[in-house]
């Protein structure tokens, strides 16, 4: 009892399923899982070490072969000989012309060669470092793994509040309430369901500055809006926007050949257009992601949405991990909940990020 409390506190309920089941197991089957989910938790611990012990090594290894090239040349004869020689440089005392320069050469090619492994020495501790960095990061993750059923709770509290608050009233004044929850109370949780087990970029993760952060600052996770970018470029979604007929369609408010989109066209269309109207003004990826699930609750296709990306299997071998909720579960609760939304008609605003950019109309007023 006393480690499956353990387990249940540090978070291994999401990597081996309902902890409640445990207690029905038999006695060899509990003691089975207990010593895998120990392992694992003490793999990340066990890696840390060993890695640290081999970087270890390698920096005294070199530490002993700059000090080495620093003592090559200084023994006790040879100074000994430079403080009897004599100072006046004749050619009877002095030394001949071809040995003192081959005496400078090799002083200057030790020095170069000293200068060159403390340089090396430094980079190697720079990776050192950022190395024991991802290494702590990654430990923390997977030490810490994150429950996703809280999110998926508040979620569902959420959209909840936001059906009650619809069906209230339907004036005008409510539109700005309803915007309000959707982009601070549904988009939230939404967002960190579908953060849950995504991969960090490798770009941000291997620089060798970043390690150098003022006041050492954590690299925050990889945001959600990533993973409707990656979904956009693997289905091609420039070559669709870029088509004449999709064109038209936008701007005029036409359907070519009487044809309707799909929910892939559809999540694609609505990329594009956030993307279209947020990047020129340098608008940030919660800004963006904001925008894509309002979208996607004024068409009714936030569930269709997530049911794409669901089965985008490419997708998720590219960017998730697999104890991730995205391959866990395939975000069957949060798209449940979410699909409660598909046949209320909203008609909220996408541009909220963008209403400081704009400039109101000024109406003369004449003069008398």
């Amino acid at each position: 009892n006393i480690l499956v409390n353990k387990l249940i506190s540090s978070g291994i309920n999401a990597e081996y399923g309902d902890i409640s089941d445990l207690y029905r197991l038999p006695s060899d089957e509990l003691q089975k899982k207990v010593e895998e989910a120990v392992q694992d938790m003490l793999a990340p611990i066990r890696s840390k070490e060993q890695m640290l012990f081999q970087l270890t090594t390698q920096v005294q290894d070199l530490e002993r072969f700059i000090e080495f090239l620093h003592c090559t040349g200084t023994t006790p004869n040879a100074l000994s000989h430079e403080i009897r020689r004599c100072t006046c440089n004749c050619p009877l005392h002095g030394e001949p012309q071809e040995q003192k320069v081959s005496n400078i050469k090799s002083k200057n090619l030790k020095g170069d060669s000293v200068e060159f492994l403390s340089k090396t020495l430094l980079m190697f501790q720079v990776l050192v470092i950022n190395s024991l960095r991802v290494i702590g990061c990654q430990w923390r993750s997977q030490e810490k793994t994150p429950t996703f059923m809280c999110h998926v709770r508040k979620l569902e509290e959420s959209v909840d509040n936001l059906i009650r608050t619809y069906h209230s009233s339907r004036s005008d004044c409510i539109q700005d309430l309803l915007l309000d929850m959707v982009r601070k109370k549904v988009a939230v949780p939404l967002k960190h369901l579908l953060s849950h087990g995504l991969r960090c970029q490798k770009k941000e993760s291997m620089t060798l500055v970043s390690c150098a952060v003022k006041g050492g600052q954590q690299s925050k996770g990889t945001h959600p809006w990533v993973l409707f970018l990656e979904f956009y470029k693997l289905q091609h979604g420039k070559s669709f926007t870029e088509q004449p007929q999709y064109q038209l369609s936008q701007s005029f408010g036409l359907r070519i050949q009487r044809q309707s989109i799909n929910s892939k066209q559809s999540l694609l269309s609505s990329i594009h257009k956030v993307r279209d109207t947020h990047e020129p003004f340098k608008r940030s990826s919660d800004a963006k992601f904001k925008s894509l699930v309002v979208h996607g609750i004024n068409e009714g296709m936030l569930g269709q949405w997530l049911r794409v990306l669901v089965n985008s299997d490419t997708l998720q071998q590219q960017i998730y991990e697999p104890w991730s909720y995205m391959s866990k579960k395939g975000l069957s609760e949060a798209i449940t909940i979410v699909d409660r939304l598909a046949n209320i008609k909203f008609d909220l605003p996408t541009d909220t990020a963008l209403r400081i950019f704009q400039v109101p109309e000024i109406t003369e007023t004449p003069i008398y």
